[in-house]
């Protein structure tokens, strides 16, 4: 059983008490707030570490609300699934995570920056592991997302397939290679806005997209690791986008 909760606010009030205290009320009807952050998780997991497999159950809640010029923005995710995992040896599991959720934000100046989204997504992965060295992990995510108006009527529906493999390769001295693969397409149904677009579609294009990525950690020295990425993505309507990574991180 775990439990994680984070609050942070700004607040703008009178020299009283109060200033010295935190709001638990909501925060999107707080007028004091100028800046706040709440997040909220809960795991419990049943039968941890049975060579068979283990399930486990989630619920989170993240809040977080900003005072502009132009007037509040809040934002809102919540979700709650189960991930049940079943191990068919020492070598190869079988895991599928099932959520529902909803993403809020609501601008008091930009109604094109407010999106009220209803989701639900399924994810069945098969994990290999063929030995110390390598791993390997193939599996396909279905994403059903609505946005919905004042009177929770449909106004845009997204489905995303995807198809991901990723792959772990251990190499000698605690290197370690990492490759993974997404093929996307991506249906649209309904008016989209652009803010509203990219939450529904996750920065992808509709139709066709994929998705690379490249991770290379070495270590130079017992203290001294160095790692290169490189993330690329390729849609219908846009050629391919190419980003790259250095990171040269110490121990102490």
């Amino acid at each position: 059983l775990i439990t994680r909760f984070r609050l942070t606010q700004q607040q703008e009030r009178e020299n009283a008490l109060s200033n010295y205290l935190i709001s638990l009320g909501s925060l999107e009807d707080d007028s004091t707030v100028i800046q706040a952050n709440q997040f909220f998780r809960q795991d419990i997991t049943f039968y941890q570490n049975d060579p068979l497999g283990d399930v486990r159950l989630f619920y989170q809640n993240q809040q977080s609300k900003l005072y502009l010029e132009s007037g509040n923005e809040f934002r809102q995710v919540s979700f709650f699934g189960v991930k049940p995992r079943i191990n068919f040896d020492r070598n190869k599991s079988f895991e599928l995570e099932t959520s529902l959720g909803r993403r809020v934000a609501r601008a008091d100046s930009f109604r094109n920056r407010s999106f009220n989204i209803q989701f639900w997504e399924m994810k069945p992965y098969t994990n290999f592991q063929f030995n110390q060295k390598f791993r390997l992990s193939v599996g396909y995510e279905f994403v059903n997302k609505e946005n919905l108006n004042k009177n929770e009527s449909e106004l845009t529906r997204i489905q995303l397939h995807k198809v991901v493999s990723e792959l772990r390769w251990n190499l000698k001295e605690r290197n370690t290679l990492f490759t993974s693969l997404s093929l996307i397409q991506v249906n649209e149904i309904g008016e989209i806005s652009p803010n509203t677009a990219y939450e529904l579609r996750e920065g992808l294009q509709k139709g066709r997209n994929a998705v690379g990525q490249i991770v290379f950690s070495v270590f130079l020295k017992k203290n001294l690791e160095l790692n290169l990425s490189y993330d690329g993505r390729i849609s219908e309507v846009q050629s391919v986008i190419h980003s790259g990574k250095i990171q040269l991180r110490a121990y102490f």
